[in-house]
């Protein structure tokens, strides 16, 4: 099996980012994923992103400094980096997850002490069911 890296960050979401910017946001990112074989979660809390990308190393690579320029967010920090074989969204080319109860939780990764053990619990939550997606 290929190895794959598998990255998590958090970023603080900037002002003008509404309901119709994320629907925007995931429209695209499914269609771009699907081409360069991604996959992954995008969640929103209304203040912050959280977000776990996976795929090749070069794409992987290339989007995340794609997504760290994004003027739609701010204070984007890289809590995860890792090599993985198996896949945590196969299915997902951008699953999503519109959850504000997870605002505090992706707070407290912003401080200068979050671990990767922090970063790992915090993904399991990030698992979308089989019929979210909507906003």
């Amino acid at each position: 099996m290929s190895q794959l890296r598998q990255l998590f960050y958090v970023s603080r979401a900037v002002d003008c980012v509404d309901a119709s910017a994320v629907r925007k946001i995931l429209a695209i990112s499914r269609r771009n994923n699907r081409m360069l074989d991604i996959t992954g979660c995008l969640t929103y809390t209304g203040a912050h992103f959280a977000q776990v990308l996976e795929g090749r190393e070069e794409a992987v690579d290339i989007l995340k400094n794609r997504i760290a320029a994004d003027r739609r967010h701010a204070d984007f920090r890289l809590v995860l980096d890792r090599k993985s074989t198996l896949r945590e969204y196969p299915l997902w080319s951008m699953a999503f997850l519109n959850s504000p109860e997870l605002c505090d939780d992706i707070e407290g990764l912003f401080v200068a002490t979050a671990t990767p053990r922090q970063a790992v619990l915090m993904m399991g939550r990030l698992k979308p069911d089989t019929v979210m997606g909507a906003l």
